[in-house]
């Protein structure tokens, strides 16, 4: 089974041109099968970043250059289920 979590951010007339994070997969949940997890970052659904998540990622420093006039920014977590269920991303 899949599923997917995001959150969405309206940025008409904000003015945000960079995002910037730490991400990692909570480390309470690497041993054993969670399946597996992708994360990207979507500029009016155009994706400016993706990366699968593993138990060796470790913790990843990410920045994304916003494009200028952005109505809509959204992080999305696309999983897998394992055996044990699914990874927790910690953003």
């Amino acid at each position: 089974m899949y599923t997917d979590a995001y959150a969405t951010y309206n940025l008409s007339d904000v003015g945000v041109n960079y995002f910037k994070a730490k991400l990692s997969l909570d480390s309470a949940y690497l041993q054993g099968d969670y399946g597996s997890s992708t994360i990207q970052f979507l500029a009016d659904n155009r994706v400016l970043y993706s990366k699968a998540l593993t138990r060796s990622t470790g913790i990843v420093n990410v920045g994304v250059q916003i494009p200028s006039k952005t109505q809509e920014f959204k992080i999305l977590v696309k999983q897998k289920e394992g055996g044990k269920g699914y990874h927790h991303v910690v953003l």
